[in-house]
């Protein structure tokens, strides 16, 4: 049972507790209001100025399960939030049409109407209720802040995450992608970057069964083949070992019966029970 603390401090401070709540309370003069957060690495009781940052207090531990970070057991997919998924995959459809867009064919005057109108949507979404006042998707509350949905790699909220899936079962870590046109480096392949990225996505979530979290020390990404475009990649990633702070893992890339590439991380759990500077 998770056990919670309300505490009176001066206005404009954070409080953390529990050591496994997530919860943190916003004081705003004598009244404290509770508010989930996500793990960073473990949780920690800690104390916060807004204007000069954080006074940490001891350390609290990471979840019983770190695949939580990623996974959190998925957000509920109710009506608003397949809406936002629509909303992100629209988006997504956007910036693939706008990358080819033919500047040669016509005038400006075609690309400044699209202009207008993404400008007009642009301002529109500025004034709608936002995650910015809850701090950011990364504090909002668990269904924003796992990783499945905001991170910038595989997000499914997140319209600047590349096209890549990402799950997990019987201890192995599988994902996929049909990387478009927007994503392209060498002609018809895809850009370099994206290969290392993926990789790092994959086996971020696959570090997860040694029961620990950590941060990317060492990437090593090998590029056999260069991967194409428009079809459908497949990923796999598993735990290899690990030891204290140190946790290794492996993936590879396929089309098809073709290997792509294949990539070796060490990742390091942090050796502070909080998120340092």
């Amino acid at each position: 049972m998770e056990s919670t603390a309300r505490f009176q401090t001066e206005p404009g401070f954070l409080l953390g507790f529990g050591p496994e709540s997530g919860w943190i309370s916003v004081a705003d003069g004598p009244e404290i209001q509770s508010a989930w957060v996500p793990l960073r690495s473990n949780h920690v009781w800690w104390t916060e100025n807004l204007n000069s940052g954080p006074d940490y207090c001891g350390p609290m531990e990471l979840p019983r399960d770190p695949s939580q970070i990623y996974l959190g057991g998925e957000p509920v997919e109710d009506e608003r939030r397949t809406a936002k998924h629509r909303l992100v995959r629209e988006t997504k459809r956007v910036v693939d049409h706008v990358a080819l867009l033919d500047v040669g064919d016509g005038d400006a005057d075609f690309l400044n109407a699209f202009a207008d109108e993404v400008e007009t949507l642009a301002d529109r979404l500025g004034e709608a209720p936002t995650l910015r006042t809850r701090g950011g998707a990364a504090s909002a509350g668990p269904a924003d802040a796992v990783l499945v949905e905001r991170s910038p790699v595989s997000g499914r909220s997140n319209p600047l995450a590349p096209p890549l899936d990402l799950e997990v079962s019987e201890g192995v870590t599988r994902g996929w992608a049909v990387w478009t046109d927007a994503y392209e480096g060498p002609p018809g392949c895809l850009h370099g970057g994206f290969v290392a990225a993926a990789f790092d996505d994959l086996m971020g979530l696959a570090q997860m069964a040694s029961g620990k979290a950590g941060y990317t020390g060492t990437l090593t990404v090998r590029m056999l083949k260069p991967t194409p475009l428009n079809r459908r990649i497949d990923y796999e990633a598993h735990l290899e070992h690990f030891e204290g702070r140190k946790i290794w893992c492996r993936a590879t890339a396929h089309d098809g019966a073709q290997l792509l590439a294949d990539a070796e991380i060490l990742f390091i759990a942090p050796r502070q029970p909080y998120w340092e500077g």
